[in-house]
């Protein structure tokens, strides 16, 4: 899987080089004779891919952990022995094996092994070591006539307590063997199952155990073993600075936002409190807050605020019978925290609160609270922005893409895709101006975090290049631009342009274009599969098909689709939807585009899977005749549009002749 692994981390890379696979695939779909066209659409796109911070630090745990088994499972084969990674290593890893009975063994034996007066001198060097990092100017001497005397040197004697009781601490090399003890201490339960009789005072007799032998022999050659798995890792360093450094930005930007969203609210807080603030706002640190503010704020932007705990959702929640007791106090309690923080302190009682004249004081109106969640929402979206656009893999991108003087309102890569748990992946068609005039040039950003065993980035790839494949330009002029991407209608003004908010949405038959596009992809992706051709997905886990929104209206068009595929292509890939209006009929098509919309406001989301459970279980419901409905209008559209193809295909034959 590493080689997966590493193929989602250089995503971009990975796609990139695919190029030659991915044209081959579509000309294998499409013909021969189409390849220059493919090529030189394909040319005419930057692709991206991309991983969240969240993926790339899983992905590098991942190689990290497979990586570590393998060089250590290898190291054990080479001896006889019982142990196993698990026993050496448990859930360390060759990155971090501190904890690891293997290092704690190496930490005990190599004291063993230094004998009592070895461990004493090794206790005065560490020693003596550990006072230089707070003073420097401590001598060799110093340090030896305190270890003779058990006394602080006279121009320490009037130092703090702390300091002085670390010096006569790191001096006290009676301690040499408690460290000894320690470290015998917690390898002891592990020895004891190599044999029971084992102790600290016995452990000579036992060295030539085989066991312990054995083990011996894995701290001498584990050194080694460190040094070749960090020198493997090295190749991921550049990645795992950008995850390191993610991690201070990341609370750095939350932070700072999240001050700003107190600054802004600065009424809500008491003076005492304000007074607070504004001593620590300025070292980012939230751990600094008391009570009062955190109860007004929550503890950052991703928490719970109090003052929107007055919202009208959870006033419907009080106020609804059905509604969990504990989902009640949960809203109750934060709404006194809040009171109390506010400086009205009426005990324990909600119901105190709501009869009180001097809590109305403070109760927050509905448009305080809406205004309140609007800040909170783009602070947190703000955040965001400065946070991503901080790291290192996305300037470089965005610096890629700003190169390409791309003229539609947006180039496709902004932090926004990063915003989700699950980021989008799509095509973002756009316009460039060339000598001889404007020319199409799109962003195809992919998502290639999900999860390797879903075997779904690949077919998401495919999905993204038969848009990018549909793609023509109708029309285009200094202010705005026409495209069509297959059956869909895209409108787009041009940067340098004020957007028109009264603009009506010309992608009439979007859903409908998604739907066919889906039922395409598959068909193209099945060719992939047949030819064992992958980008980042692996033969074990590819699947030529996959569960996703558009396959919930399949069923309306499959036959559709089956019926008149040559001319449902035709009409996509030559930019020619007449074709398909003069095979079925243009009103046909446009009833069929209606009964999709239908489909999706009657059921989308969970609405699908109710009607699937209702179907299922044979129910007659109002979700049920609903779907019926559909299935009789599908099928009196499809019978209409073989009746127009077969009456013009006549037609035209006559006049032929």
């Amino acid at each position: 899987m590493i080689d997966l692994y590493d193929k989602k981390l250089n995503c971009t890379e990975t796609l990139r080089d695919k190029w030659p696979v991915l044209i081959d695939t579509f000309v294998d779909f499409y013909g021969e004779d189409r390849r220059k066209e493919i090529e030189e659409k394909f040319s005419k796109a930057l692709p991206i891919a991309y991983l969240s911070i969240k993926d790339k630090k899983s992905y590098l745990s991942k190689i990290d952990a497979e990586i570590s088994s393998n060089m250590f499972n290898a190291m054990l084969k080479n001896e006889v022995s019982n142990f196993t990674y698990k026993d050496l290593l448990g859930t360390c890893t060759l990155k971090n094996p501190k904890h690891s009975i293997i290092d704690r063994f190496d930490t005990f034996y190599n004291l063993h092994c230094l004998g009592a007066e070895g461990r004493k001198t090794l206790y005065k060097k560490e020693g003596l070591e550990n006072i230089q990092i707070y003073i420097p100017a401590f001598t060799a001497s110093e340090y030896d006539e305190m270890v003779e005397t058990r006394e602080l040197p006279s121009k320490y004697e009037k130092a703090n307590t702390v300091l002085r009781n670390y010096l006569l601490d790191c001096s006290d090399i009676s301690k040499a063997d408690d460290t000894y003890k320690r470290a015998f201490k917690l390898i002891s339960s592990f020895i004891s199952k190599i044999d029971p009789n084992i102790t600290l005072d016995n452990f000579d007799s036992y060295v030539q155990n085989n066991e312990i032998k054995t083990l011996i022999k894995y701290t001498q050659i584990f050194p080694a073993l460190l040094t070749e798995y960090n020198e493997i890792m090295k190749k991921y360093k550049t990645i795992q600075e950008e995850v390191d450094l993610a991690a201070v930005n990341e609370e750095k930007y939350q932070t700072e936002y999240y001050y700003k969203l107190i600054e802004s609210n600065r009424d809500l807080l008491k003076e005492e409190d304000l007074k607070l603030f504004d001593s620590v706002k300025g070292e980012l640190k939230t751990h600094k807050l008391n009570k009062n503010i955190t109860s007004v704020f929550g503890s950052g932007l991703d928490s719970s605020a109090g003052i929107l705990s007055f919202s009208e959702e959870n006033n419907e929640k009080l106020a609804d019978s059905d509604a969990s007791s504990w989902v009640k106090e949960s809203i109750t309690n934060e709404r006194i925290s809040y009171f109390k923080a506010r400086g009205i302190d009426l005990g324990d009682k909600y119901e105190d609160y709501v009869n009180s004249p001097e809590a109305k004081t403070v109760w927050p109106s509905n448009e305080r609270i809406s205004n309140f969640q609007s800040m909170k929402d783009r602070l947190k979206s703000e955040s965001n922005d400065a946070f991503y656009s901080s790291l290192p893999s996305y300037i470089e991108t965005k610096k890629e893409v700003d190169a390409l003087n791309l003229l539609g309102p947006t180039s496709g890569y902004e932090t926004r895709i990063f915003k989700d748990a699950i980021g989008p992946t799509y095509v973002c068609p756009n316009i460039v101006k060339k000598d001889n005039g404007y020319e199409l040039f799109s962003t195809v950003v992919i998502n290639s975090g999900l999860n390797v065993e879903d075997g779904v980035v690949d077919h998401h790839i495919i999905h993204e290049f038969n848009h990018l494949f549909e793609l023509h330009l109708n029309k285009v002029d200094d202010s705005a631009c026409d495209i069509l991407c297959g059956w869909d209608d895209l409108h787009l003004k041009m940067q340098r342009c004020e957007n028109d908010e009264n603009e009506e949405n010309t992608r009439s038959h979007e859903l409908f274009n998604e739907v066919i596009n889906e039922i395409i992809t598959q068909e193209i992706y099945t060719k992939m599969l047949e030819k064992d051709r992958h980008v980042f997905d692996t033969k074990e886990y590819a699947k030529a098909r996959r569960l996703t929104s558009y396959d919930n209206y399949i069923f309306l068009v499959k036959d559709f689709y089956k019926e008149f595929k040559d001319d449902i292509i035709a009409s996509r890939s030559d930019g020619r939807i007449d074709i398909i209006f003069d095979k079925v009929g243009k009103e046909n098509f446009e009833d069929l585009n209606q009964l999709i919309k239908a489909c999706g406001q009657n059921f989308s989301g969970f609405k699908y899977l109710h009607l699937i459970n209702d179907l299922r279980n044979k129910k007659e419901t109002e979700n049920t005749k609903k779907f019926n409905d559909l299935i009789q209008k599908r099928d009196a559209i499809l019978e209409k549009m073989q009746r127009y193809s077969l009456e013009h295909s006549i037609d035209n034959s006559k006049i032929s002749k």
